[in-house]
């Protein structure tokens, strides 16, 4: 007969996995039966180590460190996208992602390139998590943009992923959720700094102009709506998409408010060739 351990259970048909040294690389959503003290005590360690991982990230030269590393990328990507970790533990990953994304060169083949296809995913609204929602896509959003900023490195990159990323962003431009909101317009702003080819897919995404024109007598969000449109309306093509709404835009010109010099600009532009 099989060996009691002091708790009464039978170590013997206990899953392999709950008597590995628990660690953050080793957690995983199989270890999450929370009637068992094993998968409590990891998530535990596992929370500690990911907040030592986070705290460290706020440092430039450890950002640069963690940027470079793919085994790191793979295990964040994993815990990240998992139903069954906890949100604490996510929220300290994406963290340090955030902080170390400007380092980052999410390129096919580079260390980081796991970081854009698990941004991109985040965004999903119908991800498993609703409850995670506001703070994975406002985090996720976050990523993108500071991706973005880099743009000899990153353009290339992110340009592939725009069939699915940009209407998963303009998407919730219109919605209730003002971190959201935000966010994602940080983004869009960013990527709308790309080549004019980028800024011709951007301007053409269904309800993408129409959503950043309504922004822009938003108090707090105006001021970034202009200067993306003004981004957008420096690429030749997209002049006359911008053009049909040159009536609402001069109305808004017009008008004292944070946008109403960038608004100006983006007709200026209309007269540019």
């Amino acid at each position: 007969m099989a060996a009691a351990s002091a708790n009464g259970r039978d170590s013997s048909k206990e899953p392999e996995s709950w008597r590995e040294d628990p660690t953050l690389l080793q957690y995983d959503h199989d270890l999450f039966n929370f009637r068992d003290p094993v998968s409590i005590e990891t998530e535990e360690r596992a929370l500690l180590a990911s907040n030592v991982l986070r705290n460290l990230s706020f440092i430039e030269k450890n950002g640069a460190l963690f940027a470079e590393s793919v085994n790191l990328h793979e295990m964040v990507g994993r815990l990240v996208l998992s139903p069954k970790v906890a949100l604490e533990i996510k929220d300290n990953l994406t963290d340090l992602w955030i902080n170390s994304a400007s380092h980052m060169n999410v390129s096919e083949g580079y260390p980081a390139e796991k970081v854009l296809v698990t941004a991109v995913s985040c965004l999903d609204p119908f991800l498993p998590g609703q409850e995670y929602f506001v703070s994975r896509f406002a985090k996720a959003a976050d990523i993108l943009a500071r991706l973005a900023t880099n743009i000899d490195r990153n353009e290339g990159a992110i340009t592939a992923c725009f069939d699915v990323l940009i209407p998963r962003l303009i998407d919730v431009l219109g919605g209730q959720q003002r971190r959201v909101a935000a966010a994602a317009l940080s983004a869009v702003c960013n990527v709308s700094m790309f080549d004019w080819p980028a800024r011709g897919k951007l301007a053409r995404t269904p309800r993408g102009i129409d959503r950043l024109v309504a922004l822009l007598q938003d108090e707090e969000l105006g001021a970034r709506a202009a200067l993306t449109l003004q981004n957008l309306a420096e690429a030749p093509s997209n002049r006359s998409v911008l053009s049909r709404y040159e009536r609402e835009l001069v109305e808004l010109a017009v008008v004292p408010g944070p946008a109403a010099e960038t608004i100006a600009s983006v007709l200026y532009e209309f007269t540019a060739d």
